[in-house]
């Protein structure tokens, strides 16, 4: 199940969206006055989360997003601003080290982020995160958890993947819902849904911003 989720894990999102809805959650929320976050994005792949992350950077200079170090093949659409492609035997040296705040693997395929890369900024930090690594990334000091809904189905057309990709893609999104997008335990984690509609990223975005604002990131 963890190889099929990392298929899609961390996909760059081409997508775009239109209106935002925010669903706060009735749990005892964070103090996250005069501090710099790390907020963790996570979502079905399609979902636009990393456009998302983008627009909120373009929109506000308070955010910044940290390089992803990774050891899978690099893709023709991957922004090289947002990805460190190593080996296997390199991450794993780097791990050995102490290098990374937080990281993930399968066993074959290793993501992460690297101290150096994160908290170097007077900002909050925009991360990937997995659902089988949800603990792990609540338990990172400041950590905000954001879970992106949307229509997939609309985020397949938009980045015109060859069909056996889109079809890795669907069966990663069944399985992820089935065990924990479209639970309540694991929404109950969350420190803030939010749901995108394609057609205009900056509406989306800033939605999302304004309920940041409101719900923690205080000035």
């Amino acid at each position: 199940m963890k190889k099929l989720f990392l298929i899609g894990f961390l996909a760059i999102q081409h997508t775009s969206m239109m209106f935002a809805m925010e669903q706060p959650l009735q749990h005892e929320q964070k103090d996250t006055r005069s501090k710099k976050y790390n907020l963790f994005f996570l979502g079905e792949s399609c979902a636009g989360k990393t456009t998302l992350m983008q627009q909120l950077c373009i929109l506000s200079n308070e955010f910044y997003i940290p390089k992803l170090t990774l050891t899978r093949p690099q893709r023709l659409d991957d922004d090289p601003k947002l990805f460190d492609f190593v080996s296997v035997e390199e991450y794993l040296k780097s791990r050995n080290f102490g290098e990374f705040i937080f990281d993930m693997d399968d066993g074959k395929t290793y993501y992460g982020y690297k101290m150096k890369h994160v908290n170097i900024h007077d900002k909050h930090a925009l991360l990937y995160s997995s659902p089988y690594f949800i603990e792990q990334s609540k338990n990172i000091e400041n950590s905000l958890l954001i879970l992106v809904e949307a229509d997939k189905e609309k985020g397949f057309i938009v980045r015109q993947d060859p069909s056996e990709i889109k079809e890795k893609r669907r069966q990663l999104n069944k399985q992820l819902s089935s065990d924990f997008f479209n639970k309540d335990f694991f929404k109950q984690k969350m420190d803030l849904i939010h749901y995108n509609k394609f057609g205009d990223p900056a509406a989306s975005a800033g939605q999302l911003l304004q309920q940041l604002h409101l719900q923690y990131l205080h000035n």
